[in-house]
C-alpha cells in the first residue's frame, strides 16, 4: 500500500483504528497530557497526509511512529477485508447455491398412516421438509 492508497483509505473510511491499548502501552505516566495532545494532533496530521512529522523529541517520535504503524497495519487490513467482500460479492452467491444444491438435490417422500403418526412427530416431520423446500427451490 503507497501513502496515497492509506490517505484515500482514511478519507474515504472519514476514520482510522486507534486501539486502546496502546494508551495503557505508550501514554504511561512518564508522558504528559500535553505531549499525547502533540502526538495525537500529529497523528491526525499522518492520517491526512501519510507522512509523520518530527515531533523534537525523541521519545514522542519513537511513540508516534509506533503509532503510525499500528494505524497503518489496521488500515491495510480493512482494505484487504473490504476487497476480499467485493470479490466474494461480484460472484453473487454462486459457490453458496452450488454447495446447496449438490447436497440437497432429492427431495424424499414418506407415506405413512395417519394413526401411525404422533402430532409431535407430524410437526417435525412437516418442519423437515419445509426446510428442505426453502433450501432447493
Amino acid at each position: 500500500m503507497t501513502n496515497a492508497e492509506f490517505v484515500d483509505a482514511v478519507a474515504k473510511k472519514g476514520n482510522f483504528i486507534f486501539c486502546l491499548s496502546w494508551f495503557e502501552q505508550y501514554f504511561t505516566s512518564d508522558v504528559s497530557d500535553e505531549e499525547i495532545g502533540i502526538i495525537m494532533r500529529a497523528v491526525r496530521k499522518y492520517c491526512e497526509t501519510g507522512e509523520t512529522i518530527d515531533l523534537n523529541d525523541r521519545g514522542l517520535n519513537v511513540i508516534l511512529k509506533t503509532i503510525c504503524i499500528g494505524i497503518w497495519k489496521t488500515t491495510e487490513s480493512y482494505i484487504e477485508t473490504c476487497d476480499r467482500r467485493r470479490q466474494a460479492g461480484s460472484k453473487g452467491g454462486t459457490k453458496k447455491a452450488e454447495n446447496q444444491r449438490g447436497q440437497n438435490n432429492h427431495i424424499e417422500t414418506t407415506f405413512i398412516q395417519d394413526d401411525e403418526v404422533s402430532d409431535e412427530q407430524f410437526s417435525e416431520h412437516f418442519a423437515r421438509l419445509r426446510y428442505d423446500a426453502l433450501l432447493n427451490p
